[in-house]
């Protein structure tokens, strides 16, 4: 989230993805990464 509130959308999409593909499904931040990515058109 922090390089999203600093205007850094390509940066925070790279870590999103990251998370999408890699993170543990149970933790909050997985959900919220598939949002986002949603929400940034990808």
């Amino acid at each position: 989230m922090d390089p999203l509130l600093k205007g850094k959308p390509d940066e925070a999409r790279t870590h999103f993805e990251w998370v999408k593909e890699y993170g543990n499904k149970r933790f909050l931040e997985y959900p919220l990464a598939i949002v986002e990515l949603r929400r940034l058109g990808y």
